[in-house]
């Protein structure tokens, strides 16, 4: 009887914990710019750190080719701010090509750089928006990263935001 209850109790922490661990949820949307959108630039539709240098009218650093070049930019692991750049560690280059004269090797983890348009951390559903463009089979984007009953750095951890550039 004695280990049954123990069993009980022991069942019951493992619920408690899961549920715990999994309250609240993630969610994400995304809007595409056509031309004529005040963000939307035919130029930058294949480059995703032009298309941010582009929109934060400030200097980004060049040679940002693979996702080593971009760690080595992020001055700022936590409280985005709009006109930021989300730094995310997403993509692997498909082939390989060169970036800014550089031989980048296919498989070579290249990331991915996104503008920090907006930011919300209030409230039980919190949101960063990103302007971002040369998303694989997405041009330039409006993308709303949510969590609800969620931390800002639950949200940047599940979708792979790794740090910001700020300016």
């Amino acid at each position: 009887m004695r280990t049954m209850k123990a069993c009980f109790i022991a069942i019951f922490i493992l619920v408690v914990a899961v549920s715990v661990s999994t309250a609240g949820s993630f969610s994400d949307s995304a809007t595409s710019f056509k031309p004529g959108d005040k963000y939307y630039n035919a130029s930058y539709l294949d480059n995703c750190v032009l298309y941010a240098r582009w929109l934060q009218k400030t200097k980004l650093p060049s040679g940002l080719c693979t996702l080593a070049d971009k760690k080595a930019i992020i001055k700022t692991s936590s409280n985005p701010k709009k006109g930021y750049v989300a730094v995310l560690d997403i993509f692997t280059q498909p082939a390989d090509g060169y970036c800014n004269g550089k031989l980048v090797k296919k498989g070579t983890p290249v990331g991915h750089v996104a503008y920090v348009a907006d930011t919300d951390n209030s409230g039980k559903e919190k949101s960063i928006t990103l302007y971002e463009a040369n998303n694989p089979g997405h041009n330039e984007r409006k993308h709303v990263l949510k969590g609800k009953d969620k931390s800002m750095k639950d949200i940047e951890k599940h979708f792979n935001i790794i740090g910001y550039w700020k300016p």
